[in-house]
Parts: structure tokens; C-alpha cells; sequence
């Protein structure tokens, strides 16, 4: 027996803690449920925010508004509005009481009994006098205590099976569905044979999938008639069966499911499998990995145990011997454990528990250089589950040959990869991309490939766990090196494509069909690392580093740079990659501010080898760059020299942009070296022949000699005594260089503002205006990509509403909606 309250037409049962309305279950989030509780225990008396928080959120800290938020669904699932009984009532200033009467009774049994006759069709036939059927104590298992970050699907999934009458989980090995599945039984209500749990884990053969259905509901019959006799009997029965673990017997699943479906009326099942049934009529619910941060960069303590993944990090590890506790300076090591994890449930318990014996650090030192594959788990934990090595072993062992020789090859793949990049890596030498493609998409449809979109491409990716147990696997059939190579040509194909398109100019169109960074920095370092083919590797090496530097990635470009020219063959020397190379190291080591360093000798190198092999183009760049650097170290004096060789180069191989250049260069020289009258001619010159003519798209040195130029053109007004010349001067220059950044991607300030402004005028009492500002920041968040705040933007809007006394309650629920689905 167990206490639950009762009040209009619910009633409260906290032990088993379940709601219901009527008689039928009400499907709340665990936060929901203990505050209702703690209200309803407490019905008559104010509870504050503190106490409330105390109640649900026990040992955090929140913010006052998850309360608002979680009152707000409370209301909304007990039908509080104008019409409808007030339960729960606000104290303004204080917090908030439960306001209706409540009865305390006993429940003996306050589930719904599946077994119900009512509805059924008729008694069993006479095919049942030779069969026996006993009731016997529900087999499904206790409740898991201590599950984490599942409570909304346990809410999405319960709905589900109430609506579908055959539902599968589908995901990874590892991911909780089984864990799930006995939460939602539970949820729905387990009473004595109302929901079944067959564990189809510990079935090797297909017709004992009958027989472990006829023993959990009770039922013993000759094999013979075994099936036909329990379409019979399952036809007098209302009853949830689970079937766990479908992946290897799926085609014989599918076939009972089908057929008892169709010969009963209220039977329901809910599966689990890595795999789909793929049949009609089934419901397939995808079960996400538990959510960890993207960003794991300065994050606190306090902000990483918001997050699932970090909760149950932190919960195993505390078991294994850890503190239990979380520092600030361990939750970025662990946020980025647990995305190297997938978010993946069993991965994460295996890693954490050994948090006790090598610490937080000690542990991602571990997993950089060697997957944890054969760590053990719990010793209680089922023989598949021992290690991740025997997860993994299980979808693997139920893959033909073809599809294992494909998973091995992509897990080359660092990270995100391309249909085309894994026929391309995967094929072999049989080049059967049709197969590869088929093969993929097996591999999807059995939850050991993920995919995303990635600026409108199909992008599909090994779990991590995956990806380490297919890279052993790779290792031991000595199949790595061949495809690593393949690997590598494919993104040096990748990178020539990149390298050779027109309109450079602008690097930020060029960026979303730019190959994988990942991907690049892996063929490039296995190059390295192999030493076999030193040209390949001196080519991806340029084109890797055009693509850094195109990134923003300037000290990685610099290395790239500086570890090719260091390590390139003799037969390429002197010619035009290595002048290429030469071009980006000088652009780099001026970007990085190293103007005192090698960029000398790295430009007049490189004006030898285009002089020498006849390139114009380059050599009238790097002589810009060698302007800036005598420009920048106060050589006026050599500066002005370097303008007249460029002027000389310019009268004989170049034409209107380098003649304009060439002024600018002049100009800026004489500007420093005191001959303003000229310097303003010069200067003057340049920039009305660039206005009259159309230029060529300038590079990078010269690029900045057209902003130094602009600026000294103001300072040189202002030196001759004329201010408003010069400011009109300098803002026309700093709209030039305005007009050459990227576009703005983002409004973090703009937005927080706008959020900030909205809250204070709502707590002001001027609600309506704190809906207009606050729509405004939600609409910036979208036209500015700044979806990462539009969580949070729409729960202040849905607080600016509730305090609207106008608006409907489903409106509200809608925005309410829209918040927790981001």
C-alpha cells in the first residue's frame, strides 16, 4: 500500500509516481511531476521559488524562470485556464500554492489493469483443451533509478505507444533504448501481465522467438500449435509486449508483429533494435544521444552540469571513485569527453568509472592516443554490454562481408565525410561505387552511420566508437595504408578544385564548398607520416594551406607552409609550387605580425623564383609585400626604392592596375619620408585612375597597399591644414575597408541587449512593449544565424506573454512548445 492524493478528477500516486486523469495516464517530465507533488503535499501553504527549486531541482542552482516555465506545463497538463479549475494558484511576490481541495487515500493498486476484458473478442476455441495457461508475476524489470536526460522522451515515446499500436526505438548500441523501454513501461503502468518484457537478446535461433513471447505472458503449448494458439490467447488480452533487442531476429519480429496485430485488436508493441522492423504501419522513433555542449571553450562548472551527458559523466564517475563533484577547470575536459563519446550512454559509463583511478585529465590524455575498446563496464551489465569493444562486436557480427570491408575503410575519415569522398576512399580496387552507396545507406539503416546537413550537402559520419572499433579492425587486415592513400589523392583532387577557382577575391564564397578541414589535416598529416610520395605531399600541403589561410587558421597555414618548403623534392624546386608556397608563408608571417622574422628572406626567394621562371603576377605581389615589410620596420628610405623597381617592372610587363599600384606605393614612401606635395600627387594619381578604370581583383599585399593609401591620402590633408578634406578623406577610406570585411554573421551584443531591455520592461509592469522588443531579438537571432540563444530568447518571450492578460493559453503553449524543441 502507498499514500496518493486526490483532487477533481486526478489522482496522485508519488511512489509510483503517476498521474491520472479519469483513470488514464497524464505524461509529465520528472521536474513537473516532483514540483506537482511538492505542491499538492503541501496544498494551502506558498511555496517560494527557493523551495520549489529545492523540490525539483535538489543540490543546483537555476534561474527562477525553469520554475515559471515548469508551472506554466503544469497548468497547462491539469487544463488551468478561464474556463477551466484554477489548481495552482500565483502569490504575487511570494511564489505560488496549490489551491484546490486534496483527498489523501491509499492506493492498493492505482494502475490501470491492461488485462481488461472488456472489448475483447471471443473465448478461446477448443484448440486451447490441450494447452495450458497460468498467470505468473510480471517479468519486466524494476524501474532504473537514476536514469538520466531521457525525460522528454520518456513523455514524446509514452504518447506515442498510446497512439501507435507498434512503435520502435531505433539507435546505436549503448544509446539507453533498452533503459528507455522499461521507463516507459513503468510510466504507462506495469501491473500483473499487463506489459510483457521479452529480452530477444539471449534468442539464437528464429522459431524461439514464439516461445519466449508464450513464456513471459504465462503460456506453455505443444511447438506445433504453438503460434496459432497464441493468437488466440492473445486475443482475449489487452497487453503491451517489448520486445528488446530486435536486430538479429528482425525478419521473424516483423512477422509476429504483423500477424498479431492483424488477428488481435489490443495488443501494442514497443521494440528496440538497432535496426528497423520495416514493415507497414510501424512507428520508428530515433532515439538521440544524450546532449553534451558543442562549444566546450570556457565553460563552467555550474553551465556543464546543465547538460545530460555531463550529469551522467559525473554521476558513473562518482561510483568508479571520483568526487562527485566538478570543478570548473575539469568541465571543458569533460564536455569534450563526452562529444569524443557521441553523447552515447554506455561509452560514457565505461570512460567515467575509470575517472576514480586515472582522473579527468589523465582520462582524455588516455583517449587521444587509444580508444578505450576494452575497458569494462558494470560486471551486471549484460554479456554484450561488458565492454564497448562487445557493443560494437554485436551489430558487426550481423553484417555480411561487404558491408565490414566498407565500415573498416571509412573509418579513415577523421570526421563528416561525402558520398562521392567514401566511394571515392571505399571502393577499393573494383571501383563499385553503386555498391559502396548501397552498402552507406545499410549502414545508416543499422544505426552504425549518422548523417547531418552541412550548408545544404548530405554529410554521414562513423560514431566515434564506431570509428575506433572499425580502425582496429582495418589495422589487422593491413588495409590501412592503401586506403589512407585513396583517402589522400581524393582530397588532393578536392584541394586542386578549391585552388583553382577564379574570383579568389572574395575567400568567404569560397568557403561552403571548401573541402573538410578535418579530412584535409588527416591526408596531410598520414602523408607526412608515410613519406612515400613526396610530390602529393608537397601539393595537398599548398592547397591544404590556401585553405587555412582562407579559414583564418593563420598559425596552422604557417606550418603547413614552413614543413613543405623544408621537406620539398628536389625537382620541384625553383618551380611554381614553390613559389606558390613562398607567396602564402610571406602573406602568413605578415598577418601574424612577424614582420622581423624570415619574411625577408622568404620574399626575396620568392621574387628570384618568379623572376626566374618568368611569372609577372607574383613578382609585382611580393614586391608590394616587400614594400609593406620596409614600410612597417621604418625603412622609408629602401621603401621608396622597392616603389621605383615596382614602377620599372610595371612600365615594361604590367598594365592600369599596376601603374596605379605603383603610384599608391610612390605615394605612401614620399608621404614618410616628408615630401607631402608629392606624396599627394602620387597618391592623387593612383586613386583617379583606379576610380576611371576598372582594376583587376587585387591579392593581399596590394589589397593593403590600397588601405595605406586611403589613410595617408587623410593624413596628408591634415598635415597641409586642411581637417575637413581629411575627414571626409578618412571616412571614405573606412568605408573601403568596411566594404572588404566579411558580413557580419552574428549580433551577440544586439541581442542580449534586446533580451535584457525586454525582461526589465516586463518586470516594469509594460509587458506589450517588452513583447515587441523581445520579438525583435528573436528575429535578429534568425537573420543573423544566432540560433545558439533562441532557446532562451523564446523562454523570455514566453514569460513577456504570460504576464499578458489578453493572450490564449495555446498560444502560449506554442512558443512553449517551439522553446523546448530548440
Amino acid at each position: 500500500m502507498s499514500e496518493a492524493f486526490e483532487f477533481g478528477p486526478f489522482r496522485l500516486c508519488p511512489t509510483t509516481r503517476i498521474l491520472r486523469k479519469n483513470n488514464v495516464a497524464v505524461i509529465l517530465g520528472s521536474r513537473a511531476f516532483d514540483l506537482l507533488v511538492g505542491l499538492v503535499e503541501s496544498h494551502g501553504k506558498v511555496l517560494t521559488h527557493r523551495d520549489l527549486m529545492a523540490v525539483a531541482w535538489p543540490g543546483m542552482v537555476i534561474e527562477a524562470s525553469n520554475v515559471r516555465v515548469q508551472i506554466a506545463h503544469l497548468r497547462r497538463m491539469l487544463g488551468c485556464g478561464d474556463d477551466g479549475p484554477h489548481y495552482i494558484a500565483s502569490v504575487a511576490g511570494r511564489g505560488y500554492c496549490f489551491a484546490a481541495g486534496v483527498k489523501r487515500v491509499e492506493s492498493i493498486d492505482p494502475l490501470q489493469d491492461w488485462t481488461s476484458e472488456e472489448g475483447t473478442s471471443a473465448a478461446p476455441s477448443k484448440a486451447l483443451n490441450a494447452a495450458k495457461l497460468h498467470r505468473v508475476p510480471s517479468n519486466f524489470p524494476a524501474r532504473f533509478e537514476g536514469a538520466i536526460g531521457r525525460d522528454d522522451c520518456i513523455c514524446e515515446l509514452s504518447q506515442l505507444v498510446q497512439k501507435q499500436r507498434l512503435v520502435t526505438v531505433v539507435g546505436p548500441g549503448g544509446a539507453g533504448k533498452t533503459t528507455l523501454a522499461i521507463l516507459v513501461g513503468h510510466a504507462l503502468g506495469v501491473s500483473d501481465g499487463s506489459v510483457v518484457f521479452v529480452d530477444l537478446g539471449v534468442v539464437d535461433h528464429d522459431e524461439r522467438v514464439a516461445e519466449e513471447l508464450a513464456s513471459a505472458i504465462g503460456y506453455t503449448s505443444s511447438k506445433a500449435a504453438l503460434f496459432q494458439d497464441l493468437l488466440v490467447v492473445l486475443s482475449t488480452r489487452k497487453i503491451l509486449i517489448v520486445f528488446d533487442n530486435c536486430e538479429h531476429v528482425l525478419d521473424v519480429v516483423a512477422s509476429l508483429c504483423q500477424q498479431i496485430i492483424q488477428a488481435t485488436r489490443n495488443v501494442c508493441f514497443l521494440n528496440t533494435s538497432r535496426e528497423a522492423l520495416g514493415i507497414k504501419d510501424e512507428c520508428v522513433y530515433l532515439l538521440r544521444p544524450l546532449s553534451f555542449p558543442s562549444n566546450t571553450e570556457r565553460l563552467s562548472a555550474e553551465q556543464a552540469m546543465l547538460w545530460p551527458a555531463i550529469q551522467l559523466f559525473v554521476e558513473r564517475a562518482k561510483e568508479g571513485g571520483g568526487s562527485g563533484k566538478l570543478r570548473d577547470d575539469e568541465a571543458s575536459i569533460v564536455a569534450t569527453l563526452c562529444r569524443r563519446l557521441d553523447g552515447n550512454p554506455h561509452a560514457i559509463e565505461v570512460v567515467a568509472r575509470r575517472v576514480g583511478t586515472f582522473g579527468v585529465q589523465g582520462i582524455a590524455d588516455l583517449l587521444t592516443n587509444h580508444f578505450p575498446l576494452h575497458w569494462h563496464g558494470r560486471r551486471d551489465s549484460s554479456p554484450r554490454h561488458q565492454t564497448i569493444e562487445t557493443m560494437i562486436d554485436w551489430s558487426h557480427n550481423l553484417l555480411p562481408e561487404r558491408h565490414r570491408q566498407v565500415l573498416y575503410r571509412l573509418s579513415v575519415f577523421p570526421g563528416n565525410f561525402s558520398i562521392d569522398a567514401a566511394v571515392a576512399v571505399a571502393s577499393g580496387e573494383q571501383g563499385d561505387a553503386v555498391r559502396v552507396e548501397e552498402v552507406i545507406s545499410d549502414l545508416e539503416y543499422k544505426s552504425l552511420v549518422t548523417t547531418s546537413t552541412v550548408n545544404g550537402e548530405v554529410q554521414f559520419r562513423l560514431l566515434e566508437t564506431v570509428k575506433a572499433y572499425a580502425a582496429a579492425r582495418l589495422d589487422r587486415l593491413q588495409g590501412k595504408e592503401k586506403t589512407a592513400r585513396r583517402h589522400a589523392l581524393w582530397y588532393a583532387q578536392q584541394l586542386k578544385k578549391y585552388v583553382g577557382r577564379e574570383n579568389r577575391a572574395n575567400a568567404e564564397s569560397t568557403l561552403p564548398n571548401a573541402p573538410d578541414i578535418e579530412n584535409v589535416r588527416a591526408a596531410m598529416d598520414w602523408l607526412v607520416a608515410s613519406q612515400q610520395d613526396a610530390e602529393l605531399t608537397t601539393n595537398i600541403s599548398y592547397g591544404a594551406a590556401r585553405l587555412f589561410l582562407d579559414s583564418g587558421l593563420l598559425w596552422e597555414c604557417k606550418r603547413c607552409c614552413e614543413r613543405a618548403i623544408n621537406n620539398i623534392p628536389d625537382h620541384l624546386c625553383s618551380t611554381k609550387i614553390e613559389l606558390d608556397l613562398l607567396e602564402l608563408m610571406a602573406v602568413t608571417y605578415y598577418s601574424v605580425g612577424d614582420y622581423d622574422g624570415e619574411i625577408t628572406n622568404v620574399i626575396e626567394r620568392g621574387l628570384a623564383i618568379s623572376r626566374y621562371i618568368g611569372d609577372s603576377s607574383s613578382t609585382f605581389h611580393l614586391l608590394a609585400g616587400q614594400h609593406l615589410v620596409m614600410m612597417t620596420g621604418g625603412n622609408f628610405q629602401q621603401s621608396l626604392a622597392i616603389s621605383e623597381c615596382y614602377a620599372c617592372e610595371a612600365s615594361y610587363n604590367g598594365g592600369i592596375s599596376e601603374a596605379v599600384i605603383a603610384n599608391w606605393l610612390a605615394g605612401v614612401s614620399n608621404h614618410y619620408m616628408g615630401n607631402q606635395m608629392l606624396a599627394d600627387s602620387n597618391l592623387f594619381t593612383g586613386t583617379q585612375t583606379a576610380v576611371r578604370n576598372k582594376l583587376r581583383p587585387l591579392r593581399y599585399f596590394e589589397l593593403k597597399q590600397q588601405i595605406i593609401a586611403s589613410t595617408e591620402m587623410a593624413r596628408g590633408a591634415l598635415i597641409r591644414g586642411l581637417p575637413i578634406q581629411a575627414l571626409k578623406l578618412a571616412v571614405k577610406g573606412l568605408r573601403q575597408c568596411l566594404a572588404q570585411l566579411p558580413s557580419s554573421k552574428i549580433s551577440v551584443v544586439r541581442m542580449d541587449a534586446l533580451q535584457a531591455l525586454s525582461e526589465a520592461l516586463r518586470e516594469s509592469g509594460n509587458s506589450f512593449e517588452s513583447l515587441l522588443v523581445i520579438n525583435e531579438a528573436i528575429d535578429l537571432a534568425k537573420n543573423t544565424c544566432g540560433v545558439f540563444n533562441l532557446a532562451d530568447l523564446l523562454r523570455t518571450k514566453t514569460e513577456v506573454m504570460m504576464s499578458l492578460p489578453y493572450l490564449d493559453q495555446s498560444t502560449i503553449d506554442d512558443v512553449l512548445s517551439k522553446t523546448i524543441s530548440v
